[in-house]
């Protein structure tokens, strides 16, 4: 799934049709076994991601208001991994990394979804797929391994 060409071409471009969102969803839940999918989570660079892997969020590590703790946040794009790092360390260089996770193990991003829906976006779903295709990102429910990450350079 991670280099399907209808998966990669849903992600880069804004103007979906009602039939492609549709195969979209159909093809998620059909590939939701053991298929991989390709994502980016962008840190600061002190973070020792390569040994330990990224930890779910705990209060005590928490970058956002509308972050939810117990969650690792992921999006298709590494730009916007990048600019997330650079927002939540402001005076430190960023990192980013990317991220093969399988697709049963990814939540919907309700933060973003709901950021998403408080701008006027039209009616968005609580899915998978409205996450990975409006909010342009999902989370996980567990530590991301070392052996899931590579580094990336944006």
């Amino acid at each position: 799934l991670a280099n399907d060409e209808q998966f990669n071409n849903i992600f880069y471009s804004d103007n979906h049709t009602d039939k492609e969102l549709k195969e979209f969803k159909k093809a998620l839940r059909k590939n939701k076994g053991e298929d991989y999918v390709l994502m980016y989570h962008g840190t600061s660079c002190e973070n020792p991601i390569m040994e330990q892997g990224l930890k779910r969020t705990k209060n005590s590590t928490k970058k956002s208001l509308q972050s939810q703790t117990g969650y690792v946040y992921l999006t298709v794009y590494p730009s916007m991994a990048k600019t997330f790092a650079e927002m939540a360390y402001p005076y430190e260089d960023v990192c980013v990394y990317q991220v093969f996770v399988k697709v049963k193990d990814l939540k919907p991003d309700s933060d973003q979804l709901k950021n998403k829906r408080m701008w006027g976006e039209k009616p968005i779903g609580n899915t998978l797929s409205d996450s990975l295709i409006h909010g342009r990102g999902a989370r996980l429910k567990r530590d991301v391994m070392p052996y899931e990450i590579k580094k990336f350079d944006v």
